[in-house]
């Protein structure tokens, strides 16, 4: 039998020292002598009591019992989202005004994926379909549809609902048929001009303990040593413009070994979803740490990840940086102000005496109309014979669900009462001479 697998860590804390551990499942030793079991692979078998046995030199202590209950996945997968025109992780290109992106909430099987008959096309409202000519699918990726681009029913932007049946996990779980989401397109908004109005620092001869605060929180109050300009902002001796997508040297902000620092704020709009993608145009020199409210989204040539920005940081090596496409993925802005913050750090070597700040962000979000509201599903029982029927119901998405005995309540929990069923299907076929089953449907 084929299971999801998953990890299951258990580990126990004790003082003093030295400690022998001796871990036990159901009585029997396993493996680890350590303050920590691990299993990465969690099987069938793996169910079971867990416990510890830590000693020392003077006593034995025993721990709880921990119960692991492990169970086959039986759920099929579930439809996350379906994109027109998806800019692949990580930047880069779109994958064409012609391509959908289905997104999955787990692994599905290559083949169910790569079905073209699994999936239909629908303008919103009508039922004129769109035809799909090829898919290619990997973990990775989800499903990637190619649409016929010459389609008359096809309008890169438009309406249009995704509706997918017969796709499976990859343990043979199918999805509940006729699974629809509205497809979505990416919307770009500018969030930051690369003429946009920043609060900088560059006096750390005057305020050197400007690096032992909090300058990069959003409700950070600058103090008089803060100055104000827009971008290109720069000091040192330039030869040339270093960035021409971002305009011109603008504002000088004098040179100074130790770091520059940056604050703006923006504006994210109300209708938009919290995750989306940033994208972002920047140059500097020579190193970079962004802060997005207060917390550190991007670093380049400044030192490890995570470190604190102060007084003394160096950029590694001299690097003059003109990039207009760095994409960086956002999950939790919600609408309001949010605040966006620079760190531009300056190599230690005599030929690096300038520096550079640009900066301009657009935010995408990808948009999709609401579905139409379904009325509520109804399960239809038609005999087909003596010893057979079929169920059938109105409306897509929905999970059919059976049990044999619902008299046990929550106490059947986690493995019933109610499973979904096998090979599910709209109609599905059932037999009347079996033992008695109940049938249910679920969002």
């Amino acid at each position: 039998m084929n299971q999801r697998l998953e990890s299951f860590r258990a580990f126990v804390g004790v003082s003093g020292g030295p400690a022998f551990y001796r871990w036990e499942k159901d009585g029997v030793i396993q493996p680890s002598t350590s303050n920590s079991l691990n299993i990465v692979s969690v099987q069938l078998a793996n169910t079971g009591n867990y416990r510890v046995i830590v000693t020392n030199s003077i006593s034995a202590v025993t721990s709880s019992v921990v119960t692991l209950t492990v169970i086959s996945d039986i759920f099929g997968p579930k439809l996350l989202a379906a994109i027109g025109n998806n800019i692949p992780n990580g930047g880069g290109s779109p994958f064409g005004s012609n391509t959908i992106n289905v997104l999955f909430d787990e692994p599905v099987s290559a083949t169910t994926a790569r079905n073209i008959n699994n999936y239909t096309v629908t303008r919103l409202g009508i039922t004129d379909t769109v035809r799909v000519l090829n898919i290619l699918y990997s973990t990775a990726l989800g499903a990637l549809l190619n649409v016929d681009a010459a389609d008359p029913n096809w309008t890169p932007g438009g309406d249009y609902v995704l509706t997918v049946s017969n796709v499976t996990d990859t343990r043979g779980n199918v999805i509940a048929p006729n699974s629809q989401v509205a497809i979505a397109w990416g919307q770009t908004s500018n969030l930051i001009t690369s003429d946009a109005i920043w609060d900088f620092h560059t006096s750390a001869v005057f305020e050197p303990e400007v690096f032992d605060e909090n300058w990069f929180a959003c409700d950070y109050a600058p103090s008089f040593w803060w100055a104000q300009g827009q971008g290109i902002f720069y000091g040192g001796v330039l030869a040339n413009n270093p960035c021409l997508p971002l305009g011109t040297l603008w504002t000088q902000t004098g040179y100074q070994p130790e770091p520059s620092l940056y604050r703006t704020t923006f504006q994210w709009p109300a209708h938009w979803p919290s995750s989306s993608t940033l994208r972002i145009a920047t140059a500097y020199d020579d190193g970079l740490v962004l802060y997005l409210d207060g917390k550190e989204i991007y670093r380049n040539n400044a030192g490890p990840a995570g470190s604190p920005v102060g007084l003394a940081s160096k950029a590694p090596g001299a690097l003059s940086v003109c990039v207009t496409n760095l994409v960086i993925a956002s999950t939790n802005l919600q609408p309001g102000v949010h605040c966006l913050e620079a760190a531009v750090l300056q190599a230690d070597a005599p030929s690096a005496a300038d520096s550079v700040f640009a900066l301009r962000m657009d935010g995408i979000a990808y948009l999709s109309p609401a579905l139409p509201d379904q009325p509520p599903p109804v399960l239809n029982l038609t005999p087909l014979g003596a010893n057979s029927a079929r169920l059938t119901w109105t409306g897509g998405g929905y999970v059919l669900e059976s049990a044999a005995n619902l008299s046990l309540g929550s106490a059947s929990y986690p493995l019933g009462p109610w499973q979904q069923v096998t090979n599910m299907s709209n109609p599905y076929p059932i037999r009347m001479d079996e033992p008695q089953r109940f049938y249910r449907l679920k969002k």
